[in-house]
């Protein structure tokens, strides 16, 4: 009953939005915000949406029939998929009617989110140095590189990242209409809510809120610990600076 009440109270934000777009495909990188834009999504469009669980990936891009049976009269599209799966669902619709959009944040801090959050939820022992060397160890480098290449994302990674990968996610990048940054993440709903329905100012209204572990504030680290963050985040830096400077007035420093 919640959910068809809602979907009438938003039923015209629905007609705005289908005057331009019939898709909005989210790839949400982990803990960069990509909660609180559900949210206000939630409260624009209702629940017509579908969240692809992640273990799902790799059958429903091998099963085209049954991910277009899934997506039938969803507005919106996310999960933690990368530009390979991003592709896959734009083959069943007309590409120039698909908004494409992604979520970042400073790659450092997301490491350092990644690592408190599993500290407190998941209970891990290990201390950051050990839980760093771990990450590189994994191939779990350079996340948002691995998302906009499509290149071993869903587990342990197989695929060591070179410049050639980062310049194929770097192409992947420019392909979205918006990336949001956390850093600058209420003006980036803003413009968002801009660009897809005429109502904008009643993102205002929502209250947003901060990481729930750390509240993305983080103890200053070690020069060693430091050092093992750079080699992780070695092409990541560099699609951020790009995307903090097509996408954000902010600016701010890694």
């Amino acid at each position: 009953m919640k959910f068809f009440l809602v979907n009438i109270l938003t039923f015209i934000n629905v007609i705005i939005f289908r005057s331009k777009y019939d898709l909005i495909i989210f790839s949400h990188v982990p803990q960069c915000g990509g909660n609180t834009i559900l949210h206000t999504f939630k409260f624009f469009l209702g629940y017509r949406f579908i969240n692809i669980n992640r273990r799902d990936i790799e059958f429903l891009k091998k099963n085209p029939k049954i991910l277009k049976k899934k997506l039938k009269g969803k507005i919106l599209v996310l999960g933690h998929f990368g530009f390979d799966f991003v592709n896959e669902i734009s083959k069943i619709y007309n590409k120039k009617r698909i908004f494409l959009l992604l979520n970042i944040r400073n790659p450092k801090n997301r490491y350092l989110s990644n690592y408190y959050r599993n500290k407190k939820i998941n209970k891990i022992k290990i201390n950051l140095k050990d839980f760093l060397m771990l990450r590189d160890k994994q191939k779990l480098d350079n996340l948002l590189v691995r998302f906009l290449s499509g290149r071993s994302i869903y587990h342990p990674g197989t695929s060591k990242i070179n410049k050639k990968i980062f310049h194929v996610a770097l192409k992947n990048l420019k392909k979205f209409d918006q990336v949001i940054l956390l850093e600058n993440l209420n003006k980036g709903i803003f413009i968002l809510m801009r660009n897809l329905f005429f109502f904008s100012f009643l993102s205002r209204l929502i209250k947003f809120h901060k990481n729930k572990v750390s509240g993305s504030k983080y103890k200053k680290i070690s020069k060693s610990e430091n050092k093992i963050v750079n080699k992780l985040i070695k092409y990541d830096r560099l699609i951020y600076l790009y995307a903090e400077k097509k996408f954000s007035n902010t600016r701010t420093t890694i």
